[in-house]
């Protein structure tokens, strides 16, 4: 997957903000999922669930929050990243999430749901969560109206290097520092680690690149080719699906 790079300026479309916020609602279900199915969420994700259970705060108000510090210092050191879609990623996806997991909660005693404590079931949970964040990634990325606080991170880390530590590198850095503090503080909040520290966390650490280029060639650039230009070709390396 392509590094995030500086919001490009193009013209508004109903299409652009069209994509973005189907995006950033695929993103915010996929995290439901993946906190659903427990085993193993996105490493952004996986550090807000930890900090927020130690802290006793509401996971989606927490990432609130926490997303807001994060954009204090993207605006401070280059703001170019940041854009509308910023801004939807920041504020909704862990309540979107939150709403998936009450929703899934509602519909536990119909006969028709499946049973969550059944690996099986989980494992298939955990298949569409990656799917629908990979989708929502590539509609995300494509539409260029800016990134999530976390994401803009690794290349403004990059950047300051002067280009020694690769985009990748610095994004290993920050996933692994996230996974450490996630289930660090997971753990010391009597949590089980895991639930959000697992092959969910891997396949979206290392996993998802060659999926969301395919989704970018295959479903985000047939609908706003009109509006943006060609996305740049995948890495491997993936993007976290919460900023």
């Amino acid at each position: 997957m392509p590094p995030p790079t500086a919001t490009r300026r193009y013209p508004f479309s109903r299409r652009r903000i069209g994509a973005m916020l189907l995006g950033v609602f695929l993103i915010g279900v996929a995290v439901g999922l993946f906190r659903q199915a427990a085993l193993g969420t996105d490493p952004f994700t996986t550090m807000n669930v930890g900090v927020s259970s130690l802290i006793g705060w509401e996971f989606a108000f927490y990432q609130v929050v926490f997303n807001i510090g994060l954009l204090g210092v993207v605006l401070i050191t280059d703001r170019r990243h940041i854009g509308l879609g910023s801004l939807f990623n920041m504020v909704l996806v862990g309540y979107i999430s939150t709403a998936v997991l009450i929703v899934l909660y509602i519909l536990s005693d119909v006969p028709i749901m499946p049973d969550y404590t059944l690996m099986w079931v989980r494992v298939v949970t955990l298949g569409i969560a990656v799917l629908l964040a990979c989708l929502g990634v590539a509609l995300y990325m494509t539409a260029q109206l800016g990134v999530g606080p976390y994401d803009a991170l690794a290349r403004i880390i990059s950047d300051a290097t002067g280009g020694r530590l690769s985009f990748r590198t610095c994004r290993i850095m920050t996933d692994t520092l996230a996974v450490l503090i996630g289930g660090t503080t997971f753990y010391l909040s009597g949590g089980h680690v895991p639930a959000i520290v697992g092959a969910g966390t891997l396949i979206m650490a290392l996993g998802t690149g060659p999926l969301v280029q395919f989704f970018i060639d295959r479903v985000a650039m047939p609908w706003l080719h009109r509006d943006v230009p060609p996305m740049p070709a995948a890495s491997p390396r993936p993007i976290s699906v919460k900023e």
